[in-house]
């Protein structure tokens, strides 16, 4: 509960970082503060979005997939969003991160913001941060949302170079 705590009360500080050992939590964490919040989300997976969309709609709610929970791989989903061809209307959108470096290869950075101007996200999540985080930085800066939340079990790098950058990126 005092990551829970720690999500809300840091709520209007627009980034926080969640760290947690593998299997303690972060999932049900983020899931219970987007809750709570009441903002629609987008959660950035690197490779674990089914994982997400499992947890969502059969262990933590309510929301039933494809209606309130929307897993979007590949990028015709978002063309549609982009074009009006869909009304978006999900509480939590999950998405791979190689499916939004497509659309920015495809459209440009500046649709991202359209994207989550468009699906009113107020909260997005980068699940496993340490991973790609060039990628993850370039999406992250150019979407900007409410509040933004980095999830890692492993908040280093193995090379010190990179350690050092990471470090100084995400203080």
């Amino acid at each position: 509960y005092g990551s829970i705590a720690f999500l809300n009360k840091n709520a209007n500080k627009h980034q926080m970082f969640l760290t947690l050992d593998v299997g303690m939590g972060k999932t049900y964490c983020v899931v219970k503060h987007i809750a709570e919040m009441k903002k629609c989300a987008m959660i950035i997976s690197f490779n674990l979005s089914y994982q997400w969309e499992q947890r969502i709609t059969e262990d933590y709610t309510e929301l039933k997939t494809g209606k309130d929970v929307i897993s979007i791989v590949g990028t015709q989903y978002l063309e549609d969003v982009i074009h009006d061809k869909v009304k978006p209307n999900a509480s939590i959108y999950i998405v791979t991160i190689n499916t939004l470096s497509k659309l920015m290869e495809l459209y440009g950075y500046e649709e991202l913001q359209k994207i989550a101007d468009k699906l009113r996200i107020g909260i997005k999540v980068f699940d496993e941060a340490h991973n790609r985080y060039k990628m993850f930085n370039d999406i992250d800066l150019n979407m900007q949302v409410d509040e933004t939340i980095y999830v890692t079990a492993t908040p280093g790098r193995s090379r010190s170079e990179e350690d050092k950058m990471y470090a100084k990126m995400y203080r």
